[in-house]
């Protein structure tokens, strides 16, 4: 992880983003290297609330998108980032 606050520029190296139980693949998402370029001054002025991303840059990316019944694995990974995001903002 290697991050420049003050150009916006985040760097991870070797992400890997795991599926949920029961899909097939381990991961939803595997990464050498991801590059975001974050947009300082909205980041800035709305302390923290607001986020925009420039730039998304993946190299060495590998992506596995699997349907289930009335779901996907990417609905159901947003899905549960967003319940841990409301279970820290209450705590």
């Amino acid at each position: 992880l290697d991050l420049h606050p003050f150009r916006g520029i985040l760097t991870i190296t070797g992400l890997t983003v795991r599926n949920p139980e029961g899909y097939k693949s381990d991961y939803l998402l595997q990464a050498e290297q991801v590059k975001v370029d974050l947009g300082t001054v909205p980041l800035l002025l709305s302390l923290g609330h607001s986020v925009n991303i420039n730039t998304l840059t993946l190299k060495g990316a590998s992506i596995f998108y699997e349907r289930a019944l009335t779901t996907s694995n990417v609905e159901d990974v947003i899905n549960i980032l967003r319940h841990r995001i409301e279970l820290a903002a209450v705590a």
